[in-house]
C-alpha cells in the first residue's frame, strides 16, 4: 500500500487478510507502514495501538532506509 492522503489501504482494509497475515507468524511479526494513511482504516487504526501499547514501534524519517545507507532511491515508479 503506497502512503497517500486520501487514507485508501486497498486489499489490507479487508481484516480477514490481516487477521491471516498476522496469526501466521511463528515467532515475529514486523509491521512497516505510514501510520498516517492506515489510521484511516478503523481495524487497522486499532492494531496499530495495539502493537504501540505491546510491542515495539521504530520510527524512520521518509526515505532514509532506517539509516542503512543503502543508497538507492526508495520511490516506486508511478502507475497510470
Amino acid at each position: 500500500v503506497r502512503s497517500n492522503t486520501l487514507g485508501a489501504v486497498g486489499f489490507l482494509g479487508d481484516s480477514r487478510r490481516m487477521n491471516v497475515a498476522i496469526t501466521r507468524a511463528c515467532k515475529h511479526v514486523a509491521v512497516v507502514c505510514d501510520s498516517s494513511t492506515i489510521c484511516h482504516n478503523t481495524f487497522l487504526a486499532r492494531l496499530l495501538r495495539h502493537i504501540r501499547y505491546f510491542g515495539r514501534v521504530k520510527h524512520a524519517e521518509p526515505g532514509s532506509f532506517g539509516g542503512s545507507g543503502l543508497g538507492m532511491d526508495p520511490m516506486l515508479p508511478s502507475i497510470s
